[in-house]
């Protein structure tokens, strides 16, 4: 193969071989990384076919050191805080506890093979971390990015950000110390650090608030001028002895906290990835295979470690932590493989004369390996999930979990209002929105009003509506309307397009001159309208009717899909708490209700409703009555309930009907009506009331076992089923056997029996009430009714 004998040449090969192997990689499902270290092996002094194309290695050095400067720069730049804080405590300490874990058995394994202490312990940093480029990428092709496993996944990732950026701090310290010298080296590393920051600090506090505006109002030179910031510090860190990649960290975490951080992150993503293509070909054109047995070993154990036993020590850490048993596995899934960064601590070791260089080929091929088993682990894994979930049950602790109220937070979290422009007509639509309750998020060219906006309590973006990539860095996931007071037909194209581009399928309202041209892009937006005909209060009432009907659409065709459901008619005091209780048990339920004060509560509390009036057979039946199984009545008057539970009885024959009586006479007329059972809540408040005072111990224990959620104790009935093998064993048996109380049993329909004998035997259809913890009421529900339910 002949290579034309310059720089640019030699480029030109890289690159052309490069795009055809990619393509490859990418039918056959396999990270570009690994084509890009093969390319780099076939492309070295060494490959197999002898192509030997690279030969000024100087100018690839450059570029791969200049690609690592961004990929740092990018990494402080989008440094979220604020991710691991919302996720709590757990999610860093099961990140770093996983990392400690991982190396600690590594190094391990690398001693009992023989390996030398000191190439032990960075064989074992280089297994600590999990790669963010390819986690982050195969997350987003999902769409799990947003899901619970992924917030958590991505919070672990930017953990072990920080701590591989500590280790290289670490490394830069010691490189060049001996053990004579080594605490006037720390000194020396530490005020130097101190002085790099403190001129950081210096730079971005007095200078960046005066230049960056200007800067800002051309796209081009943003992007330069980060270049150049990321660059310099990556050269004032080599002068004072850190190595270049703390630099440019420094220089991201310097403008992490500016307006203009995520659009500098969207915009050098590309050339970040570009450059990084040239390191990792220079690290498969230095691979050398010379004793290649002993590299192999070292590295395919290094990938059973990372394949089979790190997520599972990831699993055990968020079990501890309170995760369900499918956010556990999930995590753990998408955490198996090795990081790019692992393979830059190797090379830094290799540099600081540490270890030699056949440790960066072992690191090389346990990457290649792992992330080719890892992209197959997380693409299937919700099938594998699916297969494995019966024997994952030990993934979870017998108690309340955490992510119950991480959920709970995040399906209560309000939609979002982006509003593009905070012009005159923009700021009156702003105002009007916050008068009616949805303070919006904010984007505009301006940095002074970006920055008003935020020093007020709001969420603004610095974004060119015109870019295509403006919508990038939105927070798209959470939007249920954008709105551009733009009245420019062109850029709300453009708008629209980058939106749909960023996977948006929220609905899109637009301003306009005029009356809009057939012709134009922008008639996909759901709502127009013209600027100068409609106020900015007849906008937000056109966004908010329409808001309004769509979302009670959607919600009606969640309702229709909903089975075993129970319907509340009346969300009076009563039903509200009825509501909370059964949210607080995960039982599923839809509230009927007609009046304007309490719909809004519901639309606030964002639970399941139909709008209409409980008798009514139309509203029953759009409340999926036919498929509940169960309706509580708790209108105002005896009348309407009587009513209601005529019309469900009707519509469902087999529903079980509890419904609310005023006035103690007329609990036979509706137990006439059909309901199963009737509440009187002013003779149950008398009675508890009087048992309060008369059995103050007794009603405290009630209360500890039916209400209190924070114990593990409840009580529960459960109907034994033909299928049990427990039929035939007597009471005394099965308390022994399951660690529970049986507190009263019963026969078919029959009434039950307080206290039964433990000689009694155990038959077909008989109930019982038992109380226990809830792990062990659960194994014995599942041991005497395996095809029923708890009562």
């Amino acid at each position: 193969m002949t290579i034309p004998q310059t720089s640019f040449g030699e480029l030109v090969a890289l690159m052309s071989v490069t795009a055809i192997v990619s393509v490859i990689a990418m039918k056959i499902k396999q990270p570009l990384i690994m084509a890009f270290i093969f390319v780099g092996i076939l492309a070295g002094p060494v490959g197999p076919h002898g192509f030997n194309i690279i030969k000024s290695a100087s100018v690839l050095h450059i570029l791969a050191e200049i690609g690592l400067v961004l990929l740092l720069f990018i990494v402080g730049l989008k440094l979220d805080i604020d991710l691991i804080k919302s996720m709590g405590r757990a999610t860093p300490i099961v990140g770093l506890g996983k990392s400690f874990v991982v190396a600690a058995i590594t190094f391990a394994v690398c001693i009992l093979l023989r390996t030398p202490p000191m190439t032990a312990c960075y064989l074992a940093a280089a297994t600590m971390f999990s790669s963010t480029i390819l986690v982050v990428k195969l997350l987003s092709d999902s769409k799990d990015a947003d899901s619970l496993f992924g917030r958590i996944t991505l919070g672990i990732l930017i953990s072990e950000d920080v701590l591989v950026i500590a280790i290289m701090v670490l490394l830069s310290t010691l490189t060049g110390g001996t053990a004579s010298n080594l605490g006037v080296e720390l000194v020396k590393i530490t005020v130097k650090g101190v002085l790099l920051i403190a001129g950081v600090i210096a730079v971005t506090r007095f200078v960046f608030p005066k230049v960056l505006p200007i800067i800002a109002r051309s796209g081009e030179l943003l992007i330069i001028f980060g270049i150049a910031w990321a660059i310099l510090l990556a050269c004032v860190s080599t002068l004072l002895g850190f190595n270049n990649e703390v630099g440019a960290f420094i220089a991201g975490l310097s403008l992490a906290t500016t307006m203009y951080r995520e659009m500098l992150s969207a915009k050098l993503a590309g050339i970040r990835d570009f450059l990084l293509l040239f390191f990792f070909l220079e690290l498969g054109s230095g691979l050398r295979f010379s004793s290649m047995g002993d590299k192999l070993l070292i590295a395919i154990l290094i990938t059973v470690l990372i394949i089979c036993v790190k997520p599972i020590i990831v699993m055990l850490f968020m079990r501890q932590a309170g995760y369900k048993k499918h956010t556990s596995f999930m995590t753990g899934i998408s955490l198996t493989q090795i990081s790019e960064f692992s393979l830059i601590l190797v090379s830094m070791g290799i540099a600081a004369g540490h270890i030699p260089e056949s440790v960066q080929e072992t690191a090389t091929i346990a990457l290649m390996l792992t992330m080719a088993i890892s992209v197959q682990l997380i693409t299937h894994s919700r099938k594998i999930y699916e297969k494995l979930s019966p024997r994952l049950n030990w993934l979870e602790k017998p108690a309340v979990h955490i992510q119950s109220s991480l959920n709970k937070s995040s399906a209560a979290a309000p939609k979002l209002t982006i509003l593009i422009g905070l012009g005159g007509y923009g700021s009156n639509i702003a105002k009007e929105l916050m008068r009616r309750g949805r303070k919006p998020v904010v984007v505009d060219f301006d940095p002074k009003v970006v920055r008003r906006w935020n020093d007020e309590g709001g969420t603004a973006y610095f974004g060119d509506a015109s870019d295509p990539e403006f919508a990038h860095h939105l927070p798209l996931n959470k939007t249920r309307w954008v709105i551009s007071s733009i009245r420019n037909a062109a850029i709300n194209e453009n708008i629209i397009k980058s939106l749909r581009a960023n996977g948006y399928k929220g609905r899109y309202a637009c301003a306009v001159q005029e009356r809009m041209n057939p012709e134009s892009a922008s008639l996909e937006a759901d709502i127009v309208f013209n600027s100068f005909e409609d106020a900015a209060s007849k906008a937000v009432d056109l966004v908010i009717e329409r808001d309004n009907k769509i979302m009670y659409e959607a919600m009606l065709k969640e309702i229709s899909k909903l089975e075993g459901h129970r319907i509340i008619c009346g969300y009076g005091r009563m039903g509200q708490k009825v509501a909370e209780d059964f949210a607080n048990n995960n039982i599923p339920f839809v509230v009927v209700e007609s009046r304007p004060d309490m719909v809004k509560k519901l639309d606030d509390r964002d639970i399941l409703y139909v709008n209409g009036k409980s008798g009514s057979e139309e509203i029953l039946l759009k409340a999926g009555i036919k498929k509940a199984a169960g309706l509580i009545s708790l209108e105002k008057t005896d009348e309407e309930n009587v009513f209601i539970t005529l019309s469900a009885r009707e519509l469902n024959p087999n529903i079980h009907i509890v419904t609310r009586s005023i006035y103690e006479e007329n609990k036979p007329k509706l137990r006439h009506a059909g309901a199963d059972s009737v509440i009187s809540p002013y003779t149950l408040g008398g009675k508890r009331i009087a048992d309060v005072v008369l059995k103050p111990t007794v009603m405290d224990f009630m209360d500890i076992v039916i209400y209190d959620r924070s114990t593990d104790i409840e009580m529960a009935g459960i109907d034994t089923s033909e299928d049990s093998p427990n039929i035939g064993k007597t009471l005394y048996e099965i308390t022994a056997g399951y660690g529970i109380t049986i507190l009263a049993a019963g026969s078919g329909d029959g009434a039950l029996r307080a206290a039964p004998s433990p000689d009694e035997t155990l038959k077909n259809g008989d109930r019982l009430v038992v109380m226990g913890s809830r792990s062990r009421i659960k194994s014995l529900k599942e041991a005497l009714s395996p095809s029923k339910g708890t009562i």
